[in-house]
């Protein structure tokens, strides 16, 4: 499936693709460090969406026995001249991908993708070669104007090499993707 500017693509959870399995195996590490080390990791869902550099967004699922827990990881890669490292931007326990799938586009899940999606348009438009993190939405607010969804956010990113940084951001959504209209650092 082709996707759509800013947004992500879907990719067969099952294909072998060396880039989407080193994407699996950064975010596999981080969730076997919160369970036991017999807890067996499957993909359920893999999307991509090409920004500087590759985001993955992973469902996952954590078994172990009769214990299992869902998972949303968004692994970044960076542009081979940057250094093609992989690095996990974003992990979450999830109830049900269902019910979270349903939602999407609107409430908690809308914002939280407006979000992701200002992070990485905000580290592209900086100088830096490493990206930014989201650390927290501070704040959100959600409006629609006709067919558009408008996200106004209050966002806590980290990075690598500076202190913590807050912006304001505002991500408008509608069938088509995102767009970024606004990014203000605050002080």
């Amino acid at each position: 499936m082709t996707g759509l500017l800013g947004g992500f693509s879907s990719k067969p959870a099952g294909e072998n693709d060396a880039r989407v399995n080193q994407a699996v195996d950064v975010a596999t590490k981080e969730i076997k460090g919160k369970h036991s080390s017999s807890t067996s990791i499957s993909v359920e869902s893999v999307e991509t969406q090409v920004v500087a550099g590759t985001n993955y967004k992973l469902r996952l699922k954590a078994s172990d026995g009769d214990s299992h827990t869902r998972y949303e990881a968004v692994v970044y890669e960076e542009l081979p001249h940057a250094g093609g490292k992989f690095s996990l931007t974003d992990l979450k326990a999830i109830d049900s991908p269902e019910k979270d799938s349903a939602s999407s586009g609107s409430g908690a899940s809308g914002s939280k993708e407006a979000a992701t999606f200002a992070v990485q348009q905000i580290s592209s438009q900086s100088n830096s070669l490493m990206p930014f993190a989201l650390k927290e939405i501070v704040k959100s607010e959600e409006s629609k104007e006709g067919g558009i969804t408008l996200h106004r956010l209050k966002l806590k990113l980290g990075h690598t090499s500076m202190d913590d940084q807050t912006y304001d951001v505002e991500v408008a959504s509608q069938d088509k993707g995102f767009e970024l209209r606004k990014s203000q650092p605050t002080s």
